[in-house]
């Protein structure tokens, strides 16, 4: 999904962690956009309703790069029902528990959920992404997590049919529908001389 406007996040994944991995604007081509850098990590936050940290440091950067990096490696592989490198898992593991010395648990009568300090700093940032990573991991719907062919975001396809193959038919959707197109008139108006 490769947009002409930096400040403008599409969130098609249907996941945080996923969202994450589809910060880079196209993975299909070598590219120097990375939406963690510009418009930066406060404003990728605040798309995706993270508290921010009150400042990119470039160590946050660095760290949310490489989880980046850690779910893409996961998640991609996965999509593909391939197994993904025991590295990208060990990453993904480590940086999901660097933070969770941080959070808590609440718990009522017949439930439980995860309490977040409301003080939010780097590692707890780094963590939640991680503990949604880590999550779908374990939840049914990995099963339909899904590369887009055009530009290789990552989404859970949520369809009933589990036919989404695009990240957005608005974007890589409608570009491959064009191409078709295209080449089906080429053929067409192209004399067969036999």
């Amino acid at each position: 999904m490769d947009s002409t406007e930096p400040e403008r996040l599409d969130h098609v994944a249907g996941s945080l962690c996923l969202e994450l991995a589809n910060t880079i604007p196209n993975r299909m081509v070598v590219t120097d956009r990375d939406w963690l850098i510009d418009p930066g990590v406060e404003a990728w936050s605040r798309s995706v309703g993270l508290p921010t940290t009150g400042g990119s440091q470039q160590k946050e950067r660095d760290d949310l790069i490489a989880l980046r990096d850690a779910i893409y490696r996961t998640f991609a592989p996965l999509a593909r029902q391939e197994t993904p490198p025991a590295d990208a898992v060990d990453t993904l593991t480590s940086l999901h528990a660097h933070g969770l010395i941080d959070f808590g648990y609440e718990v009522t009568a017949g439930a439980a959920s995860r309490r977040w300090p409301t003080r939010v700093s780097h590692p707890v940032l780094v963590a939640r992404i991680a503990t949604s990573a880590i999550d779908l991991l374990t939840d049914p719907q990995l099963e339909r997590v899904r590369e887009c062919p055009g530009c290789g975001w990552l989404f859970i396809d949520a369809s009933r049919n589990r036919s989404r193959r695009w990240c957005s038919m608005e974007t890589c959707g409608n570009r491959s529908k064009a191409r078709r197109h295209q080449s089906r008139a080429r053929t067409i108006s192209t004399p067969n001389h036999s």
